[in-house]
């Protein structure tokens, strides 16, 4: 049981880790070449992807949760064990729950009162490069909500960051 927790925690991890760095590949591409109409369609694939990835956070702190249940209590006395724990509390949940935050509160809202027919359905998700149509003007994102995203992005993207890479090595070397 412990070796199928562990693997379904290392897919967790991995399925974790890829839809928030598309994700943001998406978006910060998009946003560099500064069409408003391609920038929403990369936050509309974008946000779909960020909860996906809230949704396997879950699974690893199941999975996880799950391995100190079946691994025994006494890993809790590793001092490796207890850093990637006290990581994990302090940088990893707090930026996810602003991520969370971000997305559901400032960011999706933003994206449902800018979608054609003004929030009332959702677009087709077609990339606006491919619309044969004649285009249509659609009201801009507001620029806070584009700037909550892009804070949590850096802001929150380096301190991911600094608490990912000594985490991964507690995790898989730290063990002296």
């Amino acid at each position: 049981m412990y070796r199928t927790l562990l693997f379904l925690h290392m897919l967790a991890v991995i399925a974790y880790l890829g839809p928030s760095l598309g994700g943001s590949f998406v978006f910060w591409r998009a946003r560099r070449v500064g069409d408003p109409a391609l920038v929403r369609w990369a936050l509309r694939q974008a946000v779909a992807l960020y909860n996906f990835e809230h949704l396997m956070l879950g699974a690893v702190v199941l999975t996880g949760a799950g391995l100190l249940w079946q691994g025994g209590w006494a890993l809790l006395e590793a001092p490796w064990f207890r850093w990637k724990l006290g990581l994990v509390a302090a940088v990893l949940l707090p930026v996810e729950a602003w991520d969370v935050w971000v997305v559901g509160r400032v960011l999706g809202p933003a994206l449902r009162e800018t979608a054609p027919g003004g929030g009332r359905g959702r677009d087709s998700g077609a990339c606006p490069e491919g619309a044969g149509d004649a285009p249509r003007r659609q009201p801009e994102l507001p620029e806070e909500a584009l700037r909550a995203h892009e804070r949590v992005l850096t802001v929150g993207g380096v301190l991911f960051t600094g608490a990912v890479l000594p985490i991964l090595w507690l995790a898989l070397g730290g063990r002296s």
